[in-house]
């Protein structure tokens, strides 16, 4: 568990299977917290396997002149 990096107040989280965010409400980022599996896709089309650890990055956009 960590602080979200995007949305100030939230926590993000793994169950297992999912990798959710909440502010006391639960919202899934990717995977599906009923379904084991292993498939790329965005969202709840991905599909997870006891994942064990997660990293935030951050993109920083940055103007040339």
């Amino acid at each position: 568990m960590e602080m979200d990096q995007i949305r100030p107040g939230y926590v993000i989280f793994t169950d297992w299977c999912a990798l959710m965010t909440s502010d006391g409400t639960t919202h899934v980022l990717a995977g599906n917290s009923t379904q084991q599996g292993y498939r790329e896709g965005i969202g709840g089309e991905a599909r997870f396997d006891k994942i064990t650890g997660f990293a935030q990055i951050s993109e920083k956009t940055c103007s040339s002149s």
